[in-house]
């Protein structure tokens, strides 16, 4: 993702952190290098923030729903007992907590595909 110092990367960081329920402070941003990406035709003002925030809000929505997946399977439990608390854990209707990290270890990474 290209900054060409508008604060795109601030602001995809605080679009994750919004989806994700967590402090924008654990939210990293991995530059590409141009030999990993297609061609592209370049961006210009606030433009990249509405086009990389639009992706970056339906990436966190995805990670979000596998959390919340691979959470109910770990623990046992129906997928709407468990929340996100804004901490970098889930919580259930008990009160039970898991942090994201072994949630995501139980799922393999959650990672998709794109």
């Amino acid at each position: 993702m290209l900054d060409q110092g508008a604060g795109t990367h601030t602001a995809m960081r605080l679009v994750a952190a919004e989806e994700l329920k967590l402090p924008v402070e654990k939210i990293r941003i991995r530059t590409l290098d141009t030999s990993e990406v297609g061609p592209d035709t370049g961006i210009g003002a606030s433009r990249g923030t509405r086009i990389f925030g639009s992706a970056t809000r339906s990436a966190a929505v995805e990670a979000r729903e596998r959390l919340l997946e691979a959470a109910s399977k770990k623990l046992e439990l129906p997928r709407e007992q468990i929340e996100l608390r804004g901490d970098g854990t889930l919580q259930t209707a008990t009160g039970q907590t898991v942090s994201y990290a072994d949630v995501a270890a139980f799922g393999g990474g959650l990672r998709s595909g794109s």
